[in-house]
């Protein structure tokens, strides 16, 4: 403080204040004169930031300066030491005052200037927020030792613990979180034992002397401990009962559970009855805690007989009488809340046509019109028959009529700003019309035109553009037409307050001006512009006069140009430059280039979020003072790029190529979370701006992710969503409204979901129109994040008298005053029947819970698969766990702990979850490992290794541009990769361009991943080859191809990937459909044509002799590798004759019909057996003996999906209980049965280890 005292008394003393008040207020002028001269006279943006520089460090120069000069009548003069009266150190005090502080001075002044001009100021985001799913409300500490207070103190946690579940939050259930009651506990025990994302604790006390209480109590976070909410609400003895509800509306805000206000929040929250209840509430739970079942069970008889309907006390006395080991009554009373449950109707009809039982009315296409302004529904019905379109207007509160109006032909409506605009295009002799009616004055028509045709049928289209400026409400008197002709077009610019066109303006159509016209219209400088854009031209006007500002056409077809801020932004997809420029002037006022050419902008604010394929780019629309106008930038991974991306609230949402969802915060570029989705095909994203919440549908599962981050809340099944199927956020819900597999029967299925934990609400299945049977189709639509409209089309032969009709869906949810969560009386419930070994009604009810009501409930899961365990049920086990196992992975803890269970009762060896959809498996036996792989077009293929013991993976290997590989175990050993390489610019570049792709040979080291061999094949005729099949040989690999008509044999010397030879053939004489290799016979190849056997020396090409097989047989079948035996090869004949054919002697040694009832398809053939199956469960073993084939065994299943043979056992594997049986072989015999855990598509058998491979999952079993 001394230093400051002494400062102020020496500045005072030299008479600085003058000077340095004359230098601020200087810098303040300058400062305001330069923004208005740069701006106005466009200079250079660096002239202002130059002003600012110079005055910044003009500052210690003049305090610098007015320390030893002083400003007097007679001009500037050095300040005479020896005449102030001073102290003795002055010039200590210069010494220790002046030089620290100007050089204080100067580094903020400049540390500041930096900081602020590369834009690091940008706010950031609350990364710890995050969406509460689940909530332990903890019993309220009694602080007044006294027992009437401590039932107030229990049924106050009871009434907390009720309204908490109805805001849709899970709810731990009371016995769940009794075990803390009067114990001491902290964060970390709350999390560990039940789980939560956060709890409610606290304390309530009675004032000494007084009727008031006080509670204080908290919401807690467990993941730090953190107390995220507090409050305190005092209230009288009579008010008490009312501390829950408002407990609640405080929550409600805090953590912004509901935005529409109708989720659970209703007029008809009230805490448990009045007074005397609410005490008789307390005391009974706090009995029924104490184990005192016999007087808790009195305590809410007493309660149940005042008031009837309180669920709550029903669903406690039914715990009572639990405690009591009374199952049976227990479950009366369970049952009891059960039944009061109504199945209510929600489709409610609110509007069909008046005349439509004598006549029918379409409603066309484009009828779902709504004015949220003007609260009314515009529907637009028109009947074929008498050329008829009636236009009704509905208030969307009440459904009431509020005018109509009528016109003899076709009409399509849009809805601009403040009116109805009504148009028909120009057919037959009738010219293209124009009505637009007012929406402020009960639809009256303020202005009709006529466009003519200028030649017969000439065709002319009239429709409405929309302004490109969101919320622009100064302008929504303008309506901008865009009258469509063939060779030109035609913009009309017309006022609704004169009821007139303003201008209108005509334009050639030709291959510049391809695409949908665009209007921007904005006010700069206090003045009104129109923007139009259509395909490279734009055009800027003046929007009173309609006189041309500039015109400009764009460089070239994939230079795009879009308006933000009022600002105009250039790029262009073949290069890296971005330009933001003044919309009038047409001054440049940022220009910069980024990491990759720009493919997507989306806005933010004032800034843009260009999306390129290296990443994202963040900059604002004007060049701030003395900022940098790059905000941030994010790179992505290399061979990633992002499929689909979304702003919601301040975070950016990027959906990637490799399945992730990146949240980014979007003002400062910094990643909040990356949730591996493992979603790829067919992604389907449902974005709630208005209520701030995101779901994804993909793969049969539908997932709710929190908004904050991007985390995953819960995953549930939701199967067989069709495309016109609706899947939305309304009433703070998110609703799946499916049509039933008869599409047009006009029966749906309306499933409400807790958008928060993924619980059913509610279901209902309906029938639209009894009428309907294959004759409808349904149109679903929502409306401002509160309605659901279903609009039902009958077809247009339906008969006379059957119209179309709209309905609204009743979407709301209000539990009442005693809710009990169904999974929780459902789960009690099962506990129940369970304990009376009613085992088939517990089953019933577990599986209505995991089903249907709550899939992802871990008590419903435990308690189903710890059932069938008891039963020594190990399919149904299994089965339960894999199901629950797939909606949980996302969650560590959880998926450890049910493959711990797999391992204990499932022989589960490990298993390994796959991020994409793989399509590559390859069995290396030799080294006991398992290699899989995946392709795809943009990034090639990539391969992974893993040991087939302890499911290591050994490497990963990325082949980039790699496509249409074909792969095996080659001879020695080694991963064999063939295909072909496209340049990624050769893929997306020029379509015209002529190139031949690269085709490769890969050998790769299995148990590192390296490449030790590569061989290039080059040929002029690359591009149009194909491959069919590879062979690895001894010396030599042979690639069966096809080159447009010709198949072409090609032998490559394996060492050094020289072509040692090439035989082709055409393409009729090739077998290609069956299962027919090219066989291997010492030194030479035996290749199957359609009429012959021909013989090839491997080394040379050399033909060798060939064997014309159809005068012995009509063609062949199967023919393996394994028919091969010394002299003799024996196959299939397409007459289901088993042939075998002497090498030697060149003929048919022996052929014999298998003779079978059933279709079969071969699996395997050799000098003795043959082995033939069914997909519909048939297979069996045949043996050839010396002038016949006997059946040896044969066996039938439900089906079978693969077969695979090993070490003398056939492994038979049946879809229908996923099991797969291994039989002996060559006598029949079940040797053992393994239950697996989810469907393969490729099974691998190797001594102790069964590996099952599908494109999501691959897992071992110990044998």
């Amino acid at each position: 403080m001394d230093f400051f005292f002494n400062l102020f008394q020496e500045i005072k003393r030299r008479n600085m204040f003058k000077p340095l008040a004359v230098y601020a207020s200087f810098a303040f002028i300058a400062i305001q004169v330069s923004d208005v001269v740069v701006t106005r006279l466009f200079f250079p943006d660096w002239i202002g930031t130059l002003v600012v520089i110079f005055i910044l460090i003009g500052f210690p120069i003049t305090f610098f300066i007015s320390w030893i000069y002083d400003i007097t009548p007679e001009g500037i003069k050095k300040i005479n030491y020896e005449a102030l009266a001073k102290p003795s150190n002055t010039k200590n005090i210069s010494t220790k005052i002046l030089f620290p502080l100007t050089g204080f001075f100067t580094i903020v002044g400049v540390a500041f200037w930096i900081f602020y001009s590369l834009g690091s100021l940008s706010q950031g985001a609350d990364l710890d927020k995050k969406t509460f799913t689940s909530i332990a409300v903890l019993y309220l500490d009694n602080l007044s030792n006294n027992s009437d207070d401590a039932n107030i103190s229990a049924a106050l946690t009871m009434g907390i613990n009720t309204a908490i579940s109805r805001l849709g939050f899970e709810v731990k259930a009371r016995t769940d979180v009794n075990q803390f009651k009067n114990k001491i506990y902290s964060y970390n025990d709350i999390k560990t034992i039940l789980g939560v994302d956060a709890y409610i604790d606290g304390s309530i006390i009675k004032l000494p002397g007084s009727n008031e209480y006080i509670a204080d109590i908290q919401l807690v976070d467990t993941e730090k401990g953190n107390n995220i909410w507090a409050g305190q609400f005092k209230k009288g003895a009579d008010e008490v009962l009312n501390i829950p509800k408002l407990l609640v509306s405080e929550l409600t805000q805090f953590l912004g559970v509901h935005k529409t206000d109708s989720l659970i929040i209703t007029k008809n929250v009230q805490p448990i009855g009045n007074k005397n209840s609410f005490s008789l509430m307390g005391k009974g739970i706090n009995q029924l805690d104490n184990g005192k079942y016999t007087q808790s069970i009195a305590t809410f008889d007493s309660l149940i007989t005042n008031e009837p309907n309180n669920k709550r006390a029903i669903y406690s006395r039914g715990q009572a009488y639990e405690g009591l080991e009374d199952y049976a009554k227990a479950i009366e009373n369970y049952n009891s809340i059960l039944s009061d449950e109504k199945n209510i109707p929600r489709i409610n009809d609110i509007w069909t046509h008046p005349d439509g039982e004598n006549n029918s009315y379409n409603l066309l296409n484009n009828s779902f019109l709504i004015s949220k302004k003007h609260n009314l529904h515009i529907l637009i019905a028109y009947n074929e028959e008498m050329n008829k379109t009636d236009i009704f207007a509905l208030d969307i509160s009440s459904n009431q009529l509020v005018w109509s109006k009528t016109y003899r032909s076709t009409m399509y409506g849009t809805i601009s700003g403040d009116n109805l605009i009504l148009q028909h295009a120009s057919y037959g002799d009738r010219e293209a019309t124009l009505y637009i009616h007012s929406l402020n004055n009960n639809g009256k028509r303020i202005f009709s035109k006529e466009f003519s045709k200028t030649y017969n049928n000439e065709k002319v289209i009239i429709s409405v553009i929309d302004n490109g400026i969101e919320n622009d409400t100064k302008s929504n008197h303008l309506i901008y037409l865009n009258i469509r002709r063939k060779d030109n077009y035609a913009i009309i610019l017309f006022d609704s307050i004169t009821a007139s066109i303003i201008w209108e303006k005509s334009y050639v159509i030709n291959d510049l001006s391809i695409g949908a016209p665009i209007i921007y219209s904005f006010v700069a400088d206090d003045k009104h512009y129109v923007l139009h854009q259509k395909g490279q031209y734009l055009y800027l006007y003046e929007a009173e006069t309609g006189n041309e500002v500039w015109h400009r056409v764009l460089d070239d077809e994939n230079m795009r140009a879009f308006f933000h801020n009022n600002k105009l932004v250039y790029y262009s997809k073949k290069n890296a430059a971005v330009t933001i420029e003044h919309p009038v002037s047409q001054k440049i006022i940022a220009g910069f280039t980024i990491d990759s050419p720009p493919t997507h902008p989306l806005k933010f604010g004032e800034n843009i979020i260009m999306k390129s394929d290296n990443g994202l780019s963040s900059f604002k629309t004007f060049k701030p003072f003395l900022r940098n106008i790059k905000n941030w930038s994010f790179s992505l991974d290399k061979n990633m790029i992002f499929k689909k991306t979304f702003i919601l609230g301040k975070n950016f949402f990027g959906f990637t190529s490799s399945g992730d969802l990146l949240c980014i915060n979007a003002q400062n570029g910094k990643i909040i979370h990356t949730n591996p989705l493992d979603i790829y095909e067919k992604t389907r994203f449902i974005i709630d701006e208005v209520g701030q919440n995101i779901a994804v549908y993909a793969d049969g599962f539908l997932i709710g992710l929190d908004p904050h981050n991007g985390k995953t809340l819960w995953k549930i099944r939701v199967l067989n969503i069709r495309r016109d199927d609706l899947i939305t956020f309304t009433d703070n819900k998110l609703f799946v409204i499916k049509q039933k597999d008869e599409i047009h029967s006009g029966a749906i299925s309306i499933s409400a979901y807790n958008k928060i934990t993924g619980e059913l609400l509610w279901r209902s299945n309906e029938i639209l129109s009894e009428i309907c049977k294959d004759n409808c189709t349904i149109d679903l639509h929502t409306y401002d994040n509160k309605s659901i409209y279903i609009k039902t089309i009958h077809n247009k032969n339906t008969e006379i008298g059957y119209s179309d009709f709209l309905s609204t869906i009743d979407v709301t949810w209000n539990p009442g005053q005693y809710y009990i969560p169904k999974d929780n009386l459902y789960n009690r419930l099962a506990t129940c029947y369970t304990k009376l070994n009613e085992t088939e009604q517990a089953e019933g009810v577990l599986k209505n819970i995991v089903e249907n009501l709550d899939q992802q409930n871990e008590e419903a899961y435990n308690q189903l698969s710890n059932m069938y365990l008891n039963q020594k049920d190990n399919d149904n086990y299994i089965s339960v766990l894999a199901d629950y196992y797939d909606l949980i992975k996302h969650d560590e803890k959880k998926r450890t702990l049910i493959e711990g269970k797999f391992m204990q009762n499932g022989n589960l060896q490990w298993i390994h979850n796959l991020r994409k959809t793989h399509d590559i498996s390859i069995n290396m036996k030799s080294n006991r490992l398992m290699i899989i792989g995946e392709c795809n077009m943009n990034n090639g293929c990539s391969l992974s290794a893993f040991r087939k013991q302890s499911g290591i993976r050994l490497w990963k290997e990325d082949l980039n541009q790699l496509q249409d590989i074909v792969y095996s175990e080659d001879s020695d050993g080694m991963v064999l990769i063939v295909g072909r390489e496209y340049d990624k610019l050769d893929w997306f570049g020029d379509e015209d361009k002529d190139f031949n792709p690269l085709y490769k040979i890969l050998l790769i080291d299995p148990l590192t991943g390296n490449i030790s061999n590569e061989h290039v094949l080059l040929d002029n005729d690359n591009k149009n080859l194909r491959f069919q099949k590879f062979y690895t040989f001894s010396d030599v690999y042979l690639l069966d191809a096809s080159i447009d008509k010709i198949r072409q044999l090609k032998a490559i010397d394996k060492k050094t990937g020289d072509i040692k030879w090439v035989q082709t053939y055409t393409e009729d004489l090739f077998i290609r459909s069956n299962p027919i290799d090219i066989i291997q016979y010492n030194s030479n190849i035996i290749v199957p044509l359609g009429e012959t056997l021909e013989c090839v020396n491997q080394s040379n090409g050399e033909h060798i002799w060939s064997f014309e097989y159809t005068d012995d047989i009509d063609g062949i079948k199967y023919l393996q590798q394994d028919g091969l035996d010394n002299e003799t090869l024996s196959f299939i004949s397409d007459d289901d004759e088993y042939v075998v054919f002497d090498l030697i002697d060149h003929e048919v040694i022996f052929q014999e019909e298998i003779e079978s009832d059933d279709a079969m398809r071969i699996h395997h053939v050799d000098s003795k057996y043959i082995m033939g199956y069914n997909t519909y469960g048939y297979i069996a073993l045949y043996a050839k003996t010396e002038d016949n084939i006997e059946k040896v065994w044969s066996k039938t299943y439900d089906s079978i999906e693969l077969l695979i043979s090993n070490d003398g056992v056939v492994y038979i594997y049946n879809s229908t209980n996923l099991s797969l049986e291994a039989v002996d072989f060559y006598h029949g015999n079940i040797l053992n049965t393994y239950n697996l855990i989810w469907e393969p598509e490729n099974i691998v058998v190797d001594k102790k280890y069964l590996g099952c491979f599908n494109n999501r999952k691959l897992y071992f079993l110990n044998l």
